[in-house]
């Protein structure tokens, strides 16, 4: 998701249209790793299970923060769908090397 990211909020020039694509790429890659789990309520969300610990592999956690969970993912897919719908996607971080 932090690549995706990354290369979206990359200047617009003549590699726009592929860092676009590779992004989608990766954002379908990441949708297929995802689980689909009930809400409850008879909606359904996603969650990525990761193996964090290399000591302890068995320990898989979903986590929900933003740079290693289900939040990070969320933001990136947010973006990806801006863009790929032309609009602009205002959140900038403060470290954001192109921030505007």
């Amino acid at each position: 998701a932090g690549i995706g990211a990354f290369l979206l909020s990359t200047p617009q020039g003549g590699l726009a249209t592929e860092r676009r694509a590779f992004a989608r790429a990766l954002a379908d890659d990441l949708l297929t790793r995802s689980e689909r789990v009930p809400l409850g309520d008879g909606r359904f969300g996603r969650r990525w299970v990761q193996a964090e610990h290399r000591t302890r592999p068995e320990l898989l956690q979903a986590q929900t923060g933003f740079m290693q969970g289900a939040a990070g993912v969320g933001l990136f897919l947010l973006q990806l769908d801006a863009a790929e719908r032309g609009r602009a996607f205002g959140l900038r971080f403060p470290d954001d090397p192109f921030g505007r």
